[in-house]
Parts: C-alpha cells; sequence; structure tokens
C-alpha cells in the first residue's frame, strides 16, 4: 500500500511539475508576443 501512495505522489508531482513549465512557457511567449514589435511584425508578415 505505501508503494502505491508513493508512486501516484510521484505521478502527481511530475504532473504538476510538466504543467507549471508549460505554463510559464506560455506566459513568455505571450508576453513576448505583447512586448517585443519585432515579433508583432513577424506573424504579420507570415500571416
Amino acid at each position: 500500500m505505501q508503494w502505491r501512495v508513493d508512486k501516484i505522489d510521484k505521478s502527481w508531482w511530475r504532473f504538476l511539475g510538466i504543467a507549471m513549465i508549460i505554463g510559464l512557457a506560455v506566459a513568455l511567449l505571450s508576453g513576448a508576443a505583447d512586448h517585443c514589435q519585432f515579433l508583432k511584425d513577424l506573424t504579420l508578415w507570415t500571416s
């Protein structure tokens, strides 16, 4: 029983870590797109 609890706990922490990394990456990308004029021009050219 203890091993099963440890396994669930580890996978839960791994999920939390991945979610935090993804959220941070999305926040950084959206912030850069909002504040960087070069990225705005680049998205205008590519679209």
